[in-house]
């Protein structure tokens, strides 16, 4: 909870790409005192199309209000990773979580061992992004 505070606080938007049922998602995420973090809780019967499909994570950012050219995908999951190729978007995935493949072979961008870290892999991806945009010129 401390993660996603801080995070508001820094002016994310933040949303939920699940591939679960959008209601079912909203009532576990209230039941955790959890939804009123999230702009967004958007499931597969809210999109065109289903993780790992890169169009359920751009339509879930607008959905938030976010912009997809600037978005990054928290995820532990195949689809997570995959989804985030397709849309062109960063990709942090916990070594914790829901995959029989191991998370050092999804091809996210940054692992994480734990919540906390969030920030600090946000922050390096970002100065990774304005560190080679300058390069470029």
């Amino acid at each position: 909870m401390d993660t996603l505070e801080r995070l508001k606080a820094r002016g994310a938007v933040l949303a939920v790409a699940t591939n679960k049922r959008s209601d079912l998602s909203e009532l576990l995420l209230e039941k955790l005192r959890l939804r009123h973090h999230f702009a967004a809780v958007v499931g597969p019967d809210r999109v065109s199309a289903r993780k790992p499909s890169g169009a359920h994570l751009v339509e879930a950012v607008r959905t938030a209000g976010g912009d997809p050219a600037r978005a990054i995908m928290v995820g532990d999951a195949a689809p997570d990773a995959q989804a985030a190729r397709d849309a062109g978007m960063a990709c942090i995935l916990t070594t914790f979580g829901y995959t029989p493949v191991p998370v050092e072979d999804l091809g996210g961008d940054v692992l994480i061992d734990a919540f906390e870290d969030v920030e600090e892999a946000i922050d390096g991806l970002l100065a990774d992004f304005y560190v080679s945009r300058a390069l470029r010129g």
